[in-house]
């Protein structure tokens, strides 16, 4: 319904590519199919923040799907498109969610130097634009470098950091799995 009564052509692909990636549970290859005509209608109507939002999300697919190699391709694309807008918090954020999310990839493909750079990159974004939603995620995900190479301490901090930036969070669940696993520790 959203999508439909949308005003505008950008907050109508706006809504598509939320939808096309909770779709891709679902059905993978129609999601990323939906990703491709969204990329598409982006670039035939010159919305670069929003076709770099689609190759983002596009990675993300990838990346849900276990294809780690894939999503970070896609997100060094990301990237490198969201770093060609204009100065602002647009470029910024998509700036710091395409380091976090390769962040992410090269931690499970246990490139752990590769994941602290990258994530540490995203940090120091989220922590320039002030987004407390996007940190509490990041320290969450810095933390499991150091559970992986069981530094508990060191694990323990960066949760206790992504706890921080819990209140007024949008971020319910992601407040509680920072929560539980520091609890753990």
């Amino acid at each position: 319904h959203l999508i439909k009564t949308s005003k505008t052509d950008s907050l109508q692909l706006k809504y598509r590519i939320s939808f096309a990636v909770r779709y891709a549970k679902i059905d993978f290859e129609k999601g990323l199919s939906q990703i491709g005509a969204i990329k598409k209608e982006a670039l035939d109507k010159n919305f670069p923040a929003l076709y770099a939002d689609a190759v983002l999300n596009e990675g993300i697919l990838y990346y849900d799907k276990g294809d780690y190699i894939k999503g970070i391709v896609l997100d060094e694309e990301a990237e490198r498109l969201y770093n060609k807008l204009p100065e602002g918090p647009i470029k910024d954020w998509g700036v710091g969610a395409s380091y976090n999310n390769i962040g992410a990839s090269y931690s499970l493909l246990n490139d752990l130097d590769n994941a602290q750079v990258y994530y540490l990159k995203g940090i120091d974004i989220f922590e320039k634009i002030k987004d407390s939603n996007s940190l509490l995620v990041a320290y969450f995900n810095m933390s499991f470098i150091y559970i992986d190479i069981q530094e508990w301490n060191k694990a323990y901090e960066y949760l206790i950091k992504s706890i921080s930036y819990g209140p007024g969070t949008r971020s319910k669940d992601q407040l509680l799995q920072s929560c539980s696993r520091a609890a753990a520790i």
